[in-house]
C-alpha cells in the first residue's frame, strides 16, 4: 500500500513498542503499516460511517492482519478503553473537530502517553486548545505534499523540555510564546499572539523547512491579495495581511542570517 510523505511522518512519530489507536482510520493504511513494523503490539482503527468501516475491514483482511488489528465502529475515542493503547493518531480532520473528540473523550485522552495530530485547517486553534487544557506540545513537524501539512505531537501533562508547556490561562501563554520566539529570534517583538500560535512550527523544524513553509505562506498570502478586489470594503483586511507579509518576511530575514 503506497504512504503518502504525511502519513510516513505520522508513523516515524509513533515508538516501536506503542499500542496505537487510528482515528478516522479510513483506508487503514496506518494501522497496516504500523502492524508491518511490530506486529506485537494492540493496534486499534476507529472509523463512523459505514462505507469507509467496511473499507478498512475489508483491508485489513486482505493485508492478512485481522490478528493484529481490531477496526471498530465509534466517534473519536468513545469505543476506547483507558489504557487500552499508550498512542493516538487523529489526522485528517478539522481543529474543531479534533478538539471535540479530545474533549468528549477526554478519560481516555489523558491516559495516553502521546498523540499525533494532524489538523487539516486552523492548527493554531488546536494548539491554543491544547496548552490551556493541561496538555504539552513536545515537537512540531512539517510535510510539504502539495501543500504543507502541519503535525504536532502532544502529550496530556506537563512535560519538561517540551517545545510548550501546559499554562493556566491566556496570559501565561502569552508570556510562554514570547520567551520561545525570542530563543529562536533575534528580534519578535512584531509578532502578535496569533502570529506567534499560527508559525509555531517554525520552533521545531530546521532552518530550510521553516523557511521553505515561510515562504509558501506568503506566496499565499499575495495570491490572495493579488486577487482581492482593490475597493473601501476590502481595505482592512487588506491592511492585514500586508502587515502580515511584512512579519513574515522579517521572520524569514530572521532565520536566513
Amino acid at each position: 500500500m503506497h504512504l503518502s510523505e504525511r502519513l510516513r511522518k505520522i508513523i516515524s512519530l509513533i515508538p516501536l513498542e506503542a499500542g496505537v489507536v487510528d482515528v478516522g482510520t479510513d483506508h487503514a493504511a496506518v494501522p497496516i503499516a504500523l502492524a508491518k513494523l511490530n506486529p506485537c503490539r494492540r493496534i486499534i482503527g476507529v472509523e463512523y460511517n459505514d462505507r469507509p468501516l467496511r473499507y478498512a475491514v475489508n483491508k485489513v483482511a486482505a493485508a492478512g492482519m485481522e490478528a493484529v488489528i481490531e477496526i471498530r465502529h465509534g466517534y473519536g475515542l468513545d469505543c476506547v478503553l483507558p489504557g487500552e493503547v499508550e498512542v493516538a493518531v487523529i489526522a485528517g480532520l478539522g481543529s474543531a473537530t479534533i478538539i471535540e473528540i479530545l474533549r468528549k473523550g477526554d478519560r481516555v485522552a489523558r491516559s495516553l502517553s502521546r498523540l499525533v495530530l494532524g489538523p487539516m485547517d486552523y492548527p493554531y486553534k488546536l494548539r491554543e486548545y491544547l496548552l490551556l487544557h493541561g496538555y504539552s506540545i513536545l515537537s512540531e513537524e512539517l510535510v510539504y505534499e502539495y501543500r504543507w501539512y502541519e503535525i504536532l505531537v502532544a502529550a496530556p501533562q506537563d512535560v519538561m523540555g517540551a517545545l510548550l508547556r501546559p499554562v493556566q490561562n491566556q496570559a501565561g501563554l502569552v508570556m510562554q510564546l514570547e520567551e520561545a520566539y525570542r530563543r529562536k529570534l533575534a528580534d519578535a517583538a512584531d509578532l502578535d499572539f496569533q502570529t506567534q500560535l499560527e508559525l509555531l512550527p517554525i520552533l521545531s523544524v530546521d532552518r530550510d523547512t521553516a523557511v521553505n513553509y515561510l515562504r509558501s505562506r506568503r506566496d499565499g498570502i499575495n495570491r490572495v491579495l493579488n486577487n482581492m478586489p482593490d475597493v473601501p470594503g476590502t481595505r482592512m483586511r487588506r491592511e492585514q495581511l500586508a502587515d502580515k507579509l511584512n512579519v513574515i518576511g522579517r521572520v524569514i530575514d530572521q532565520l536566513c542570517r
